[in-house]
């Protein structure tokens, strides 16, 4: 109680504050795939986060096979730790571990459906406890039978295998708002007009200005159709994550429209910047 009574005093500040889980998408049956695909060890083994979002058939069938031959891996093992957990544990142990798992999942999903926030793998982390304890269960279990080894060792080599892509691949990496902001920077020192379709804290954090006068990025979010009839068009444009930023491609278009073209591309970024032929105005 000593612990967690500040730990609780916290977070009860930050909700006060408006804190919150993120808006930028709402909890649903993908959602709930993606979780389960994250807790069991699958995403290393998977496309990184921004193939998937863009959802290329050709890129995401390229890993099929290392997927499947995980899957039936994890549910040799995991089946075989039921099957223990069965046999050892009684079963009103069971029946209480069982309610108090689903109560808390559960909590959080409708929470999570309710408030209109997306419910990922982090936020279900606890439940890696069970999820652990019936696969350690499992690997007890078909260790004892020589086909069994061979389940085992297949299983541990591709989890290393996963957790390994997850750290040290090239399409698992973060965001890199450091490089996009940067080019942000530099493009308004030399008086350009940005715009920045991208999440506003990542350029609080990285010390992009997000503003409407010179010297400083235009946030734009979920444009709407006709929302540039107003506004200069800019010099350059950094774009992330369009499922998030421009659902309805508004975005997309007026890039076309404008004769944007791609000049550098980040993980989850691209920076558009419009043809040398337009003469696009400086801000000033």
């Amino acid at each position: 109680m000593v612990v967690l009574a500040p730990l609780g005093l916290y977070y009860l500040w930050t909700v006060l504050g408006g804190a919150g889980g993120t808006k930028v998408a709402t909890t649903d049956a993908r959602t709930l795939v993606f979780s389960a695909y994250e807790l069991l060890g699958f995403a290393g083994l998977g496309p990184g986060r921004t193939e998937l979002r863009a959802g290329e058939g050709a890129i995401v069938s390229s890993y099929l096979v290392a997927l499947a031959s995980y899957a039936i891996l994890v549910a040799a093992v995991t089946l075989a730790g039921v099957i223990q957990a069965i046999r050892n544990v009684p079963p009103r142990t069971l029946a209480a571990c069982a309610i108090a798992f689903t109560a808390a999942a559960a909590l959080i999903l409708i929470a999570g459906y309710i408030l209109h926030w997306r419910v990922v793998g982090r936020h279900l982390a606890p439940a890696i406890a069970v999820v652990l304890a019936l696969q350690a269960a499992g690997v007890a279990l078909l260790w004892r039978r020589p086909v069994g080894k061979l389940v085992v060792l297949g299983f541990l080599m591709m989890a290393l295998a996963s957790g390994a892509s997850i750290r040290f691949a090239p399409r698992h990496a973060k965001d890199d708002y450091r490089s996009a902001a940067a080019v942000v920077r530099s493009a308004l020192t030399e008086g350009d007009r940005v715009w920045w379709s991208a999440d506003a804290l990542g350029a609080l954090v990285y010390h992009v200005p997000l503003g409407q006068g010179c010297g400083s990025a235009l946030y734009v979010s979920e444009p709407r159709p006709g929302f540039a009839s107003a506004l200069q068009v800019p010099t350059l444009i950094v774009a992330s994550k369009p499922d998030i930023y421009d659902p309805e491609g508004v975005l997309a278009t007026f890039l076309s429209d404008q004769h944007f073209q791609i000049t550098e591309t980040f993980q989850a970024f691209q920076i558009w910047r419009r043809a040398p032929s337009t003469g696009s105005l400086p801000c000033g």
